[in-house]
């Protein structure tokens, strides 16, 4: 491994160690507004609302540069798919999630998470395998165009449990952390490009 690609490794991992503070200080303002120690609403209110998105987005993105720096260079995606560090990094993150909706349905089952951050990383993990290899300006045609979607189309028939994980349902669900895979996969489409840029 030579000096650069060390450095951009530890920018990666720099950078997941700020969001994560970054995450923790949103939550603590969301769990202090469940116990009634800030005014309703709080979490929800500028700054909080755009800081937790900004959040979100940086771990979106850092999961797009993270799959092209490792897998960038690997040919067959059902390779990638076979491999065992792939499988156990998708595997856990998929136990998380499910533990998350298991824990939110028992102690929150009316705002209950069904598909938030964790299932929209497990998610992308497989579908950016799919883009990696796309050139950067089709990254970021991809990425727009997801981003932009929910703004442009809706529809009645993703109504439910079975299609508002898409983000594409005319009306959205109350959940605790709603995080759909449009527009939200177009900010990891923007981290596969960030990666192939640098």
């Amino acid at each position: 491994m030579n000096g650069q690609t060390a450095r951009r490794y530890i920018a990666i991992d720099l950078a997941r160690g700020v969001a994560l503070v970054a995450m923790a200080s949103y939550h603590l303002i969301f769990d202090l507004e469940m116990f009634g120690m800030v005014e309703p609403g709080t979490a929800s209110s500028v700054p909080w609302k755009p800081y937790a998105r900004a959040i979100a987005t940086t771990f979106l993105m850092l999961v797009g540069a993270s799959i092209y720096l490792a897998y960038g260079a690997v040919r067959s995606t059902t390779e990638v798919l076979l491999s065992w560090k792939w499988q156990r990094r998708f595997l856990m993150i998929l136990a998380a999630a499910m533990l998350n909706t298991i824990v939110t349905i028992l102690a929150t089952p009316n705002t209950f998470i069904f598909f938030g951050i964790l299932h929209q990383i497990a998610l992308a993990s497989v579908l950016a395998l799919f883009f990696r290899r796309f050139t950067i300006w089709a990254l970021f045609a991809a990425a727009s165009v997801s981003i932009a979607l929910p703004n442009l189309i809706s529809f009645d028939t993703l109504i439910g449990y079975h299609g508002w994980w898409v983000g594409l349902a005319s009306l959205r669900p109350i959940s605790s952390d709603y995080v759909p895979v449009f527009p939200w996969f177009g900010a990891v489409l923007l981290g596969l490009a960030a990666a192939k840029l640098a």
